[in-house]
């Protein structure tokens, strides 16, 4: 199982950069596989997932109608997994994935609610996103 502590290191570092600018973050919350992210105008819940190994743990969060963003690692696998989900996923407009290389400090970003809204072939799409970014071997 990929480590946790290397998602995660990598999206704090992430919020805190984009934050920068706007400087409306308060307070991070570091719940283990959990993060409670707190601004000044909203708050949001991520998951750290490295390896998808069942999306079903992410509906409980999801259910909550809160904004929610799965973090996990850009591999084949993890795209699979989101693949075979999707048709439960694309029904939260507040939810986004983040596949993340760590190791290259790249990512792309998803928001299956609106990635299906204006696509014919979602797959298609996310395979081609997917190649955007450095698969992770270090699984």
């Amino acid at each position: 199982m990929a480590d946790v502590s290397v998602t995660k290191d990598w999206y704090l570092t992430y919020i805190k950069h984009r934050d920068i600018m706007e400087n409306k973050l308060k307070d991070i919350k570091d719940e283990g596989e959990k993060v409670i992210v707190n601004y000044k105008d909203k708050s949001l819940t991520a998951i750290i997932m490295p390896s998808i190994n069942g999306i079903d743990t992410l509906f409980s969060e999801l259910d909550k109608g809160g904004e929610v963003t799965l973090v996990t690692l850009n591999t084949k696998k993890n795209l699979k997994a989101v693949i075979g989900s999707w048709e439960k996923l694309v029904h939260h407009p507040k939810f986004k994935i983040i596949f993340a290389n760590p190791y290259t400090h790249e990512k792309w970003i998803v928001y299956p609610y609106t990635h299906n809204r204006i696509s014919q072939k979602p797959e298609k799409g996310l395979k081609t996103l997917f190649e955007t970014v450095e698969e992770v071997q270090k699984v």
